[in-house]
């Protein structure tokens, strides 16, 4: 991926609701939410597009988007004026995990000009993996960090993932060193 001045930066944020941030140890969940709610901070400052995907469940409590994305998480994204909540299908009826086949992700990302997407989320082998796969195919260029993703399978498999990211697109050690990359370029 080519170091090009003056990209379009956009940030997706999957899956930060409480049914699968649970599923984190409490060492890695605290770190992973501050590490997000500063790179929202970033996005709210500069006043980049950020899209929200999170699933809908046949539970009714679980059908609004952003909630029940995580409480610390909802509060930050309430000063976020340039973003895109969507909605996902519930994860039981076998669909993709690349957020990408939601209708909507592809058209509101091109509408907000987004060419580069920081990807936030959860799961960094499943579901924030097949969605930058998805981003891949569709010409978009991805970045995330170590502190940004996080895996219900714990830190070895993200280990795992590291490489992907990095021959894929740009993986960064920590959320600071992103927010660095992206404010010389925006």
């Amino acid at each position: 991926m080519a170091d090009l001045k003056n990209k379009n930066f956009g940030a997706l944020l999957l899956d930060m609701q409480w049914r699968f941030v649970q599923r984190v140890s409490e060492d890695e969940r605290h770190p992973l939410i501050e590490s997000q709610n500063e790179t929202l901070d970033f996005f709210a400052e500069r006043n980049l597009p950020l899209v929200v995907i999170g699933y809908v469940w046949e539970d009714s409590e679980y059908n609004e988007i952003p909630s029940p994305i995580v409480e610390p998480l909802r509060e930050r994204l309430e000063s976020i004026s340039n973003k895109v909540s969507l909605r996902r299908f519930d994860p039981r009826d076998g669909s993709s995990d690349n957020a990408f086949t939601q209708r909507g992700l592809e058209e509101n990302l091109v509408n907000l000009g987004v060419t580069d997407i920081i990807l936030m989320g959860l799961s960094a082998t499943g579901c924030v993996y097949k969605t930058a796969e998805g981003a891949l195919t569709r010409g978009f260029n991805i970045l995330t960090a170590n502190t940004l993703i996080a895996d219900e399978k714990g830190k070895e498999s993200l280990r795992k993932g590291r490489e992907w990211y990095s021959a894929n697109g740009k993986f960064f050690e920590t959320h600071g060193d992103l927010i660095s990359y992206v404010g010389a370029r925006v």
